[in-house]
Parts: structure tokens; sequence; C-alpha cells
């Protein structure tokens, strides 16, 4: 196990998923709907298999893309500011040891409201990759 897998199961170990979002976050003063912490356990996994790809091309830096589909309660708008608070829980849960060997981490999140979801939100789809992809949102910095 390299050190950023070690860094990913630290993740899981310390409980980060259930500190990510919830009513004492300060996330949930813009999206006050619950979210599975399962989400995050795939998050990690999908980050697993993705720095299992980069294994042994330690010392070149590169960027990470994370791709997924976020669904809000059709009436939250996703405002910069919004889809700003679901990329810091994005960065919270990237482990020190994966974020020092990438220069920046880019966003590919398409965010949907939808009435089927009721009073929770849900990110899906979650994929990490290298590939550049054109952003969804050109107006945030961390789609650019």
């Amino acid at each position: 196990m390299n050190v950023a897998e070690r860094g990913i199961h630290r993740m899981r170990d310390i409980g980060r998923p259930f500190e990510t979002h919830n009513s004492t976050t300060p996330s949930w003063a813009l999206i006050p709907y619950p979210l599975c912490v399962v989400t995050w356990f795939n998050f990690y996994h999908a980050l697993r298999d993705y720095v299992g790809q980069l294994y042994g091309s330690y010392g070149i830096l590169r960027m990470m893309y994370i791709h997924g589909t976020v669904t809000f309660p059709a009436r939250i708008i996703p405002y910069p500011h919004v889809r700003r608070c679901v990329y810091d829980m994005f960065f919270l849960n990237i482990p020190h040891e994966v974020a020092r060997t990438h220069t920046r981490v880019r966003f590919r999140l398409l965010f949907v409201g939808a009435s089927w979801v009721g009073d929770r939100m849900s990110i899906d789809h979650i994929t990490c990759r290298t590939e550049y992809s054109p952003p969804f949102y050109s107006d945030n910095y961390f789609e650019r």
C-alpha cells in the first residue's frame, strides 16, 4: 500500500465522511439537506482507483478532474457560492498525501435540481481522472 492509499484509509478511519456535511457544519447554512455518508466512501473508492493507476509515477505533478452529478431539491439554485460549498466538501475529503502530488484539482460536476430527490441531496457517478474535459460552469475558478 502506497502513501496516498494510506492517506485515503486514514480519512475513513478518522470518520471524515461523518464530519463533512451535517447540521453542525458551515455547509449546512447554504445547503440544509442531508447527504448520505456513503457518497464519501464512494469518493474514496474512486480516489483509490485513481491513485492506483498513478502508482509508480511519483514526482510527476498533474491535474485531477473530479466528475459526477450533484442532485439538489428543485428549490435550490446552484449559484456559484452553492457550487463552491460542494467543492469545499470534496477538498475536505482529499487526503494531503494525494493533494500534494497534484498541481490542481478541478471539478466537472453537473448540478441538477429535481423534485424526485425529496428533501435531500445526492452526489452520484463520482470518478477521478487525469484527462481534461470542458467545464460545465466557466464562472467558477474550480471549474476552469
